[in-house]
């Protein structure tokens, strides 16, 4: 549940989810990659999906999406991180997934 997109933890049916919860995922993704640590980590899965809600409703325990150290172009990874951890409807994605079935 550590990068469960808000629209997955609002309960939001896999059928009708947006291409925000791919780039949301894809931003956690990301993120893991350039610093070894999920963005929104916690002992438990009700830990993480409060930090995720944090985030999205900015409150004052929102978790900090932060790309340090030494690493070249961190405020453009930064940028591009926020970017990406954005909710879905602040994103303007509209294209839903849809199941394709054979018959």
């Amino acid at each position: 549940m550590d990068c469960a997109s808000p629209e997955i933890i609002q309960g939001a049916q896999i059928a009708l989810l947006t291409t925000g919860a791919g780039i949301w995922l894809t931003g956690c993704a990301l993120m893991a990659l350039l610093v070894a640590q999920l963005p929104f980590h916690a002992a438990s899965d009700a830990l993480a999906m409060q930090g995720i809600m944090n985030h999205v409703n900015g409150g004052a325990s929102a978790t900090p999406i932060h790309v340090g150290g030494h690493m070249p172009n961190k405020e453009k990874w930064n940028e591009l991180i926020q970017a990406m951890l954005r909710p879905q409807k602040l994103l303007g994605a509209t294209r839903r997934w849809r199941r394709r079935t054979r018959r």
